[in-house]
């Protein structure tokens, strides 16, 4: 069913996992970076791999979240040092990542930015939101962004659901 594409996705009950297939290519960076995300683990990995590769042990959290901005919202083409550098750390550990953002940057920069940001709107209004809305309709909650504020005591229910 997927075998002629490079990147698919497979939406089966509920339960979501991405297969990557492609001529025996090497694609260990995106299941690498899907792991970390869903550990909440991903900019602490960037930082440690960073201060491995640099010798830099000065470092931090904030930073490597500017450099995923970097890499996510500037344009591919650049003559900051300081840009180049922060894609160069991300390109390191996750190539074909890049690639793929570096290609749907090609035409418009913007473009992986609104691309996230309708996904991120699919995922919370679409998804999330209305499920929550569908099994207990008196519950009141409010979507600010990627987050879903709820009343005291529904916490848990909202975070099941999310994930």
């Amino acid at each position: 069913m997927y075998e002629n594409c490079s990147f698919s996705y497979m939406y089966e009950s509920g339960n979501e996992e991405v297969k990557l297939v492609d001529g025996g290519r090497d694609y260990s960076d995106w299941q690498r970076l899907m792991e970390k995300v869903k550990q909440g683990t991903f900019y602490e990995y960037l930082l440690q791999e960073a201060v491995k590769a640099t010798g830099k042990t000065k470092l931090t959290r904030e930073l490597m979240k500017k450099t995923v901005f970097t890499v996510f919202f500037s344009e591919n083409e650049t003559t900051s040092r300081l840009m180049q550098k922060r894609k160069e750390i991300f390109r390191d550990l996750f190539p074909n990542v890049m690639r793929l953002f570096e290609l749907i940057k090609s035409q418009q920069h913007r473009t992986l930015a609104l691309l996230l940001q309708n996904i991120e709107s699919e995922i919370f209004l679409n998804r999330i939101a209305r499920r929550i809305a569908r099994e207990r309709p008196d519950l009141p909650i409010f979507t600010i962004h990627d987050s879903i504020v709820t009343t005291v005591g529904n916490e848990t229910y909202v975070k099941m659901i999310m994930r």
